[in-house]
């Protein structure tokens, strides 16, 4: 007989169906609650991307996000790194206002060759 994931054998379950260990038993539960996260966080996108952006924000790395060329969001660390104490001193701003004259050529090179592949460069 089938019951969910259990097999018995004619409807009756012994004790050494249920013989696990500690740690299957653990891994189980962590993903039960790993399941219970994802469907919480399906569940109440607004509570999802709250918690998104609260990461985003006080990660330790500078996080900014350019569209067309302007910083519409930089995160604490990034305003930072820019001698910045508020997001207004970055957002809205040309992104080409924090590169140097001599790497201009180089950054818009790149920018093109990842318009046209859709992929972004690893370089050092």
């Amino acid at each position: 007989m089938v019951n969910g994931d259990c097999f018995t054998r004619n409807g009756i379950m012994s004790s050494s169906d249920f013989k696990k260990t500690k740690s299957e038993l653990l891994d189980e539960l962590k993903n039960l609650r790993r399941l219970n996260a994802e469907l919480a966080a399906r569940s109440n996108p607004v509570e999802s991307d709250d918690r998104y952006r609260r990461l985003m924000q006080f990660l330790p790395d500078g996080v900014w996000i350019i569209c067309k060329g302007v910083i519409v969001y930089a995160n604490e660390a990034a305003i930072g790194l820019f001698g910045g104490t508020r997001p207004e001193e970055l957002v809205g701003r040309e992104s080409v206002d924090f590169i140097l004259d001599d790497d201009r050529a180089q950054i818009a090179k790149r920018d093109r060759r990842v318009q046209r592949s859709g992929n972004l460069p690893r370089e050092e």
